[in-house]
C-alpha cells in the first residue's frame, strides 16, 4: 500500500485552470517547464554506481608474486589464493575470514566424506591444536588414547530416579529386597 492513499488523484493542470492554486497546484510561474526534469543536476547519464565499480576490479586481470613466481588471474580469484595462502602457513585472521566465507557459499556439509577427510596423524594433529585453544568438544563415540583417566567431559548414564523431582532415600543393608 502506498503512504499516500488519501491525496486525490494528480489532475493535470488546465489551461484555463491557471488561476487555481492549492493543494498539487502550484502558482504557474512557479511549475516546470514542459519537458524539464524535476531534478535537472541529478545523476549525470553513464554515471557508475559502487557495484558496477566493484564487479570490473574483480574482473580485472593481475600479476602477483608468490614465493618468486608470477601468478596471472582475475583479481578476485587472487584475493582468495592469497587469503588461501596466508592461512595454510597458520595466518589466525586469515582463516577466521576465510572459513566463514567457505560456509556460507559451500555450506556445512561435506557431500564428498571420503575424498576430503584428514589423515590419522592430521587429524590428531588437529585435535591438539583445538586442545591448546579449549575449543575442542570429545566425540562420546571414540574412546580417548591417549590415556583412560582424561578428564573430559562425557555425556552421563540417565538416573533411574521418578522424573517427579521427589527422591527415594536409599536402601540400607538391613533391608531385605523382594
Amino acid at each position: 500500500m502506498g503512504k499516500h492513499l488519501n491525496k486525490p488523484p494528480m489532475v493535470p493542470p488546465d489551461d484555463d485552470d491557471d488561476e487555481v492554486v492549492g493543494y498539487r497546484r502550484p502558482p504557474r510561474q512557479h511549475r516546470f517547464p514542459k519537458g524539464q526534469s524535476g531534478n535537472p543536476r541529478g545523476r549525470p547519464a553513464g554515471a557508475r554506481g559502487l557495484k558496477t565499480d566493484l564487479k570490473q576490479v574483480l574482473a580485472t586481470i593481475r600479476t602477483i608474486v608468490v614465493n618468486g613466481k608470477e601468478i596471472t588471474g582475475r583479481t578476485q580469484w587472487l584475493m582468495l589464493e592469497s587469503l588461501a595462502l596466508r592461512g595454510s602457513y597458520g595466518d589466525i585472521r586469515a582463516m577466521a575470514q576465510l572459513l566463514p566465507l567457505i560456509l556460507q557459499v559451500l555450506g556445512a556439509e561435506d557431500r564428498d566424506f571420503d575424498a576430503n577427510r584428514l589423515s590419522p596423524g592430521d587429524e590428531a594433529m588437529f585435535d591438539r591444536l583445538l586442545n591448546r585453544w579449549g575449543l575442542n568438544e570429545p566425540d562420546p563415540d571414540t574412546p580417548d588414547k591417549a590415556s583412560n583417566t582424561d578428564k573430559r567431559a562425557r555425556p552421563r548414564k540417565r538416573s533411574s530416579q521418578p522424573k517427579s523431582g521427589r527422591r527415594e532415600p536409599p536402601a540400607s543393608d538391613s533391608e531385605v529386597k523382594p
